[in-house]
Order: C-alpha cells, then sequence, then structure tokens
C-alpha cells in the first residue's frame, strides 16, 4: 500500500493490519503511479482523490474502501498574526463558513467532490 509522506503516522497501523505501507512525495505521485499500473492500493482522501483525477486527466476508475478505525484528521486555515487585517480576514471567513453551511452550499461543494 503507498501513501503520501504527509501520511506518515498510518505507518504502524497499516502494518499491523499485514500491509507492506510506502511512502511516496504527495497525492497527486499516488494517483500517478496508479495510473502507471505501479500499485493497486493508495490511501487518499476520496475528495482529492477525485479532484486530482480530473486535474490530472488520468480518468483511473475507483473503488473506495471506508477504513474503520483509522484516525482521522482536521483541516485548518492559518492567518498569520503579524500579517496586517488577519483578524479580519480570520472574522470575515467564519462569518462567510456559517452562511454557506446555513445555506447548503457547503455541502454541495463537497458532494461536487464525492
Amino acid at each position: 500500500m503507498a501513501l503520501s509522506r504527509t501520511a506518515p503516522s498510518y505507518i504502524e497501523l497499516l502494518e499491523a493490519a499485514g500491509f507492506t505501507p510506502f511512502l511516496v512525495d504527495s497525492d497527486e505521485n499516488l494517483l500517478k503511479m496508479l495510473a502507471k499500473k505501479r500499485g493497486n492500493v493508495i490511501l487518499v482522501s476520496r475528495e482529492n482523490a477525485l479532484y486530482l483525477n480530473r486535474k490530472l486527466k488520468l480518468n483511473l476508475k475507483f473503488k473506495f474502501l471506508d477504513i474503520q478505525g483509522l484516525p482521522g484528521f482536521d483541516l485548518y486555515l492559518c492567518f498569520a498574526k503579524k500579517y496586517p487585517g488577519a483578524e479580519t480576514l480570520r472574522t470575515n471567513f467564519n462569518e462567510g463558513l456559517k452562511r454557506i453551511k446555513a445555506d447548503g452550499t457547503y455541502d454541495a461543494i463537497h458532494n461536487k467532490y464525492r
């Protein structure tokens, strides 16, 4: 099983499950590896795999498996405190996020990449 260097914390879990994982430099390289038939199982988020497949025009067909018990991770948007107007940017972002979650736009965006 191949996974991106951004997910090394999964190595012990995968080894315990009987896989022999190896790391590659990026999720893009994971998909390119599949396209060249240099592997058949990768660990990548569904949304990112679908997005990169379109972006790279690989036309891969996927079968996604949800892995129970595999720890997930949260994503964050960071604003540098030294950046002029960072607090205003953060406030505006949070307000916009609340609005698009409330009106269904947030879910529509996620569904587009599923």
